[in-house]
This record gives C-alpha cells, structure tokens and sequence, in this order.
C-alpha cells in the first residue's frame, strides 16, 4: 500500500517538475538578430537584446527593429538647393537612420512614438525627411554652384555636423550623396 502512494506521489511529481518546466520554457523569449525586446507591465520596462521572461497577462511584449532604414531625398530641377552664389544645385542622397541600439534610447522611442512607428520605414521617412532636407540645405548654402562637386566629403560632413549624431533615440548612422552637381 505505501509503495503505490509512493509510486502515485512520485509520478505526480515527476509531471508537476515536468510541467513547470514547459511553462517556465515557454514564458522565455529569445529576441531575433537586429531586433531588440521591450516587456513592459509588471516589474517596469526591460529591454532586452537576447532574452527575457514575458509572463502572459502581466507583461506585454513588442519588438523593435534596429536595422537601417533608408530615406532617400531627392532635390532636383525647380526644387533643388540653393547655393552660396544663389544658383541652383540637384542632390540625390540616402540618409540612413536606425534606433540606437542602448536601453535609454529604445525605451525613449517605445515611449514617445510607440514601436509599431518606430518599425514602420514610411512613418520614419515622415519624421526626419524635413530635418534632412534641412541639413542639406545649410550644406549647399556653403559652396559655390560651380565647385560644389568638387567638395563632396566636405559637403557630407557639413550636412552630418549640421545634424548630429542624437535624433530623439535614432541615430544618422550614414549618408550616401550619389548625384551633387549645379542645376
């Protein structure tokens, strides 16, 4: 009689350690390469790179993407730049912008403009297509239209300094002028 309530007590345990491991198991959530994980609810916001436990009802899980996104600006014809000497100037260029991938930033983002925004490419094209329009416009306003070609790097770096590296959580991670020439 004390071995079958010992055999019953140890199979239940057996399932009890077993199931507890399944839940435990499936509360773990790895985060995908470039993205990063933000749990918000119980315990305050955590943002994770590898992984964190999301327990259901209490917390709410989202991802983030932390890739590059491109913005391309393209100034040409009528609505080109305008030079140091008033002539016009046609640029193509590709800004390239992502989250900063650290806790402060992910979390300002998460907060502010929410992360389905933060992941969509045309809403971040919608925020910063003006300011980069901007930059390159203070940039131009610097050359002569007859010589601006020939400063290329310097005109980069203009618009870049003119930017700066902290975009409220984003980061200018590149830019790209592929077309810089007098109108």
């Amino acid at each position: 009689m004390y071995n079958n309530v010992f055999i019953v007590l140890a199979v239940f345990l057996a399932v009890l350690v077993f199931g507890l491991t399944l839940l435990f198991v499936s509360m773990y959530k790895k985060v995908p390469q470039s993205q990063a994980l933000i749990r918000s609810g119980f315990g305050g916001v955590k943002v994770s790179f590898n992984g964190v436990f999301v327990i259901p009802i209490i917390h709410k899980m989202e991802l983030m993407d932390i890739t590059g996104k491109t913005i391309e600006i393209h100034k040409t014809g009528k609505d080109g730049l305008i030079s140091k000497d008033g002539k016009r100037v046609d640029v193509k260029a590709d800004f390239i912008i992502r989250v900063n991938p650290v806790w402060d930033d992910i979390q300002k983002i998460a907060s502010t403009i929410g992360v389905s925004k933060a992941n969509d490419s045309n809403e971040i094209k919608n925020m910063f297509t003006n300011l980069f329009i901007e930059g390159l416009k203070y940039s131009s306003s610097q050359f002569e239209a007859e010589t601006i070609h020939q400063h290329l790097p310097k005109f980069k770096m203009q618009t870049l300094e003119y930017l700066g590296n902290d975009l409220n959580g984003f980061i200018l991670w590149d830019l790209h002028i592929y077309h810089l020439e007098k109108n």
